[in-house]
């Protein structure tokens, strides 16, 4: 009787180690990943820096191909920026900025860990929208439509490189942890920094 129950245990046991290393495997060879993140904006003296709060972003990724060593991907990116409330101090409003950025990754794999550091080099397209609010106090009569407040929307674009270095710790197998900050040199003197911290799962 002790026999058979050591038997059943150890058969159990086996089929238990066999199955999560299957469970490991087919994890492993999933390729595509998506994560959601908070995007932390720097104050940098600049119209995006200064005038829009960080929300959120979407992460998508590929794997191209895999070693013991690396893992390359082809990913894209999208940030969203919600425009500040100037209203009582400024005659300008500024409305949302969108962010997209696709990019080409390395993933380092650390022995015998799920810590995972990458370095992705991209290319953004950013987009940023404000409205101008003017009054034409030199007209003296109020029926004129020209003393009433006039509105000019604005649309902005960029295009410039991105550099982002970061970490991922992976849980689970399927499931990631990343911190990352992301640099944005737009033009001499028009710097953007985020730092991104977010939740991802292999698919």
């Amino acid at each position: 009787m002790k026999i058979l129950k050591k038997c059943s245990f150890l058969l159990l046991f086996g089929f238990s180690l066999a199955q999560a290393q299957e469970e490991t495997i087919a994890t492993e060879k999933k390729s595509f990943s998506v994560g959601l993140h908070y995007t932390g904006n720097f104050r940098n003296a600049n119209v995006i820096s200064d005038s829009y709060n960080g929300i959120a972003g979407l992460d998508a990724r590929y794997l191209l191909f895999s070693t013991e060593v690396i893992n390359v991907q082809a990913g894209l990116s999208v940030d969203y920026l919600n425009g500040r409330d100037f209203r009582k101090k400024s005659s300008i409003v500024y409305n949302d900025a969108w962010f997209f950025n696709p990019n080409l990754g390395i993933e380092f794999n650390v022995e015998n860990s799920g810590f995972k550091p990458f370095f992705n080099l991209g290319y953004t397209f950013l987009n940023y929208k404000y409205t101008i609010y003017k009054s034409n106090f030199g007209s003296f009569d109020p029926q004129d439509y020209t003393f009433n407040t006039q509105e000019f929307k604005v649309n902005q674009s960029n295009q410039t490189i991105s550099l982002q270095p970061g970490a991922r710790f992976y849980f689970k197998k399927a499931f990631y942890i990343e911190t990352s900050y992301k640099y944005l040199p737009i033009e001499k003197n028009f710097n953007v920094h985020f730092f991104n911290l977010g939740l991802g799962i292999k698919l």
